[in-house]
């Protein structure tokens, strides 16, 4: 059974940078240092914050063991060319599209563990150059402890941890086979999530999907597809046709949802049914975030007046929601608004907003 999974960990990729870019490869493919001695301050930067205590999440790609938690994480550092420590997961998150997954305490080995010394389990021992991820079970993860030099209080509690984390695996096994049994239909889920989706949206946005979806399921749309990414695909298309005016990405923040995923079952679903989605209306992402910058009536009606006028002098190919920012910034930059601030409300960038002034002057 499997506990636990080592991840593969490369100091100078965006993982190492926290999304910073690296500066030496502006003109070449390949990287002018030898290994470990990249003298940009942000190489290494994760893992030096594990081991200062600043940072307590990893995000990688999907990796499904992780999505329970009490399941064991270790570090295999590419450059060190050894498995360097291990952390419990306690809990997992999706953000945008990005898997996140946190633990308290990360354990450095005092030994670090190369690949080629396990021996219980040989495919260790063949892995090169592109591998990500691979999946132990409980007698490997004993043999990298005790390769690792682990003793003490230290080692016992590792051990207990071990032994919950083969029970958590355990009913994640069983929770996973019961739900084998349990066909859902396209039925049946919708029923699931009605007052969710009506609590939200409203009544007519669910119908209004519900209609798009069964469409979308006759026409033979949803083979091979997740009920749940679809359903929410048409509701997305049900949301935009009533006017609601919500972007792509602000909508899979609100329901948890993959952004690429979405976007792509989205796409295929107005092409392939002939639906026509109606662009946002500028005027209507003011009044909806109107009330997070805490504008008066009065200063929303001056931005729609913003607005109008500068419809008269954008041709298209400007993102309605920088043409509604830029009108809100217009008319609360003499009370001291930043374009800084407005962007982050309104889901873009303060480069987008300066942009288009310059456009408009």
């Amino acid at each position: 059974m499997k506990i636990a999974v080592i991840i593969k960990y490369n100091p100078c990729t965006i993982h190492a940078r926290l999304g910073s870019k690296c500066p030496y490869f502006d003109t070449t493919r390949h990287c002018p240092y030898p290994l470990g001695e990249c003298p940009d301050p942000n190489y290494d930067l994760w893992y030096r914050k594990v081991l200062e205590g600043e940072m307590k999440e990893y995000y990688p790609f999907h990796i499904r063991l992780l999505d329970e938690p009490g399941s064991i994480m270790l570090i295999y550092h590419s450059h060190k060319k050894a498995i360097v420590g291990e952390a419990k997961i306690i809990g997992h998150r999706v953000d945008n599209g990005r898997h996140y997954y946190r633990f308290e305490e990360f354990v450095a080995y005092p030994k670090p563990v190369p690949l080629e010394m396990i021996y219980v389990d040989e495919r260790l021992k063949k892995l090169r150059r592109r591998w990500i991820a691979v999946y132990i079970d409980r007698e490997t993860l004993d043999e990298i402890r005790e390769l690792a030099g682990l003793k003490g209080d230290l080692k016992k509690r590792l051990e207990r941890e071990a032994e919950l984390a083969e029970i958590a695996a355990k009913k994640a096994l069983e929770r996973r086979a019961r739900r084998k049994y349990v066909k859902i239909t396209p039925e049946i889920f919708i029923k699931s999530i009605e007052n969710d989706i009506v609590n939200r949206f409203g009544q007519e946005a669910f119908e209004e999907a519900k209609k798009i979806f069964y469409l979308a399921l006759e026409k033979g749309l949803t083979k091979g597809r997740d009920l749940r990414n679809t359903f929410y695909a048409t509701l997305y298309i049900a949301l935009r046709k009533l006017g609601f005016p919500i972007a792509l990405w602000e909508y899979c923040e609100q329901l948890d949802l993959e952004l690429k995923r979405t976007r792509k079952y989205y796409r295929q679903l107005i092409t392939n049914l002939g639906i026509k989605v109606p662009p946002i209306d500028p005027e209507e992402i003011i009044r909806v975030k109107a009330e997070p910058l805490g504008m008066s009536e009065n200063a929303v009606e001056k931005a729609i007046v913003y607005l109008e006028t500068m419809r008269k002098s954008i041709r298209g190919g400007v993102s309605p929601y920088t043409i509604a920012a830029t009108a809100v910034y217009l008319t609360l930059k003499d009370e001291g608004a930043t374009q800084e601030k407005i962007a982050k409300v309104f889901g873009i960038t303060p480069v987008s907003i300066r942009n288009l002034l310059k456009t408009l002057s």
